[in-house]
């Protein structure tokens, strides 16, 4: 049977009208509702195979515009995977994340460092001793007058300054105390051919290296650049390194000339990730002279000073090993036993403006061991020679065994190689790009564990 072109034309059609048996109310559909109400119009001519023919073509239809229209309205995304730190440089200290605040978690001050004293940070923290220079990393302290390398992007580096506050609280005051007491410890010849590695978390280990600078000399070693979702929280290190600035610039005119170093770590360069999106890579590895630079600079006996002593960060093994096979001691010494004396009436130290204080001496309140009786006992617990002055030895410091460091596996192990190794993804992250936007929209995750932020696949900038 033949079947005419207009199907209205068939005389005495009996079949039953035609009947929507669902409905499509999505979005990507949603220029077809006329559609659907014109069928129910025309329930007395349309036939069922052609009803169902044409609604797959307009289906196929629609769904072409929409893409055709999402490429004109979504440009493609370009990926960088890149270390974090040459993102940052190329892009500005917070790329993808243009606008998020920095946290201070509580410990800033509401006084705000001048933009001169930030612009200039590298430079004045330079080690006065120039055999001290090539060790000396300014990284951190440059992020604050950088200007990003990548074409077209504004100098974030401003945006860093004002949201920059100086950072002291009741932790790092105590810090600073520990640092003053082990550098009352350093008397006549007593700091011969010594050097201490300060490897705190990086707001503790500036004001403990503050406290020390009265007798040796800073050198510090950060090497990454803050971020506002940062894994390392290196905005905290440089807001506690600008509330001491002054008191170091002061000691630096005051210090013996052929002052040891104390080399200044931030022991949250290792701090723990897990690929998690919502956070910027911007973890890095120790950089401290080698065995052979540490003979060279007449250093032959290390302290390294960590929060609890048991055992030194994972970066550091190879270094470790390979500085006693060099003929380097190394003592391992804990902030811990560091502590005010409880029974003790004098007043705690006061820091005048941006960390000026007077001489441990004049005002000690921090002893090893808790006590003055106890204090010159160090160096008996050491092993690098007898009390200067009279001492007890304190009560819950036990006779120390000299610390001799130990291979063992790590994510930087060497393999035997010599070379500390960095993993793959470490400190790495990707950056988002589109063709219309001089700034990056974003950034994830270089390990693909997940991604957040703007249509729920990056942690969008806004720009």
């Amino acid at each position: 049977m033949s079947t005419p072109k207009d199907p209205k034309t068939i005389p005495g059609d009996t079949r039953l009208p035609f009947v929507i048996a669902e409905r499509i109310d999505n979005p990507t559909y949603v220029g077809a509702r006329w559609w659907f109400e014109g069928l129910e119009r025309e329930v007395d001519g349309v036939a069922r195979r052609k009803a169902l023919l044409g609604l797959m073509a307009l289906g196929v239809g629609i769904a072409g515009v929409g893409y055709g229209i999402s490429r004109l309205v979504k440009p493609s995304t370009t990926n960088i995977d890149s270390d974090a730190l040459e993102a940052q440089k190329s892009y500005g200290w917070n790329v993808g994340a243009d606008g998020a605040p920095l946290d201070y978690q509580a410990a800033a001050l509401t006084e705000a460092p001048e933009a001169e004293t930030m612009t200039s940070l590298a430079a004045r923290l330079r080690p006065a001793d120039g055999a001290f220079v090539p060790h000396y990393r300014a990284t951190l302290f440059q992020s604050l007058s950088a200007t990003p390398t990548a074409n077209g992007i504004v100098d974030t580096g401003k945006a860093l300054r004002d949201q920059m506050r100086l950072v002291s609280n009741t932790e790092t005051k105590l810090a600073f105390d520990k640092g003053r007491a082990l550098a009352s410890l350093f008397e006549n010849d007593v700091e011969k051919g010594k050097t201490v590695f300060v490897d705190l978390p990086g707001p503790l280990a500036v004001a403990f290296a503050a406290g020390l600078s009265e007798k040796m000399e800073p050198v510090f070693t950060f090497d990454g650049w803050p971020h506002p979702k940062g894994v390392v929280p290196s905005h905290l290190t440089l807001g506690s390194t600008l509330f001491y600035l002054g008191l170091l610039e002061e000691n630096a005119k005051k210090r013996p000339t052929g002052a040891p170093p104390v080399f200044v770590l931030d022991r949250a360069r290792l701090s723990p990730y897990d690929e998690d999106s919502e956070k910027f890579d911007n973890r890095y590895l120790a950089t401290l002279p080698n065995a052979d630079a540490l003979s060279a600079l007449g250093l032959k006996k290390i302290l390294y000073v960590s929060t609890d002593g048991d055992k030194e960060a994972d970066d550091l093994v190879d270094d470790m090993i390979a500085f006693t096979k060099k003929g380097i001691e190394v003592r391992m010494v804990s902030a811990a036993e560091f502590l005010p004396d409880p029974a003790s009436t004098k007043p705690p130290v006061v820091l005048a403006k941006r960390g000026a204080s007077a001489s441990y001496e004049s005002n000690p309140n921090v002893y090893y061991g808790g006590s003055s009786s106890t204090h010159y006992w160090f160096w008996s617990s050491y092993g690098w020679g007898s009390p200067p002055r009279p001492a007890t030895r304190p009560a819950f410091v036990s006779v120390r065994q000299p610390y001799v460091p130990v291979t063992r596996t790590t994510p930087f192990s060497s393999s035997g190689t010599g070379t500390r190794t960095r993993p793959s993804d470490f400190g790495r992250v990707t950056v988002h790009t589109t063709p219309s936007s001089s700034k990056p929209t974003g950034f994830s995750s270089s390990g693909g564990g997940g991604s957040w932020g703007r249509g729920g696949s990056i942690f969008g900038s806004g720009g």
